[in-house]
């Protein structure tokens, strides 16, 4: 697995001189935001967001049950998270 390293020195300055001039890398201007597309799908509790050329997809789901007797007053919450490889080399699970 590769370690994120973080920002370097030099993407660093790049940036921060960037954000100074009012530009974006991507080619957008200060005030220019992308398109934004929210799709609620046929599943319950599924939706698609598409910004830009970004795509998540949502899933909520609940189950109601009962306390732990131990804690009568306190529910759970889990949650899972599922990123691809393709945001970043450090979420590569290989």
């Amino acid at each position: 697995m590769v370690q994120d390293q973080g920002v370097s020195n030099n993407n660093q300055q790049f940036l921060l001189q960037a954000i100074e001039a009012g530009i974006r890398t991507d080619g957008r201007g200060i005030y220019d935001y992308r398109t934004l597309d929210i799709k609620c799908e046929d599943t319950p509790g599924t939706v698609q967001v598409h910004l830009g050329d970004t795509k998540v997809i949502a899933k909520i789901s609940c189950l109601v049950a009962r306390p732990f007797p131990d804690r009568p007053s306190e529910g759970i919450i889990t949650y899972n998270t599922e990123i691809s490889a393709l945001a970043s080399p450090s979420f590569d699970t290989n």
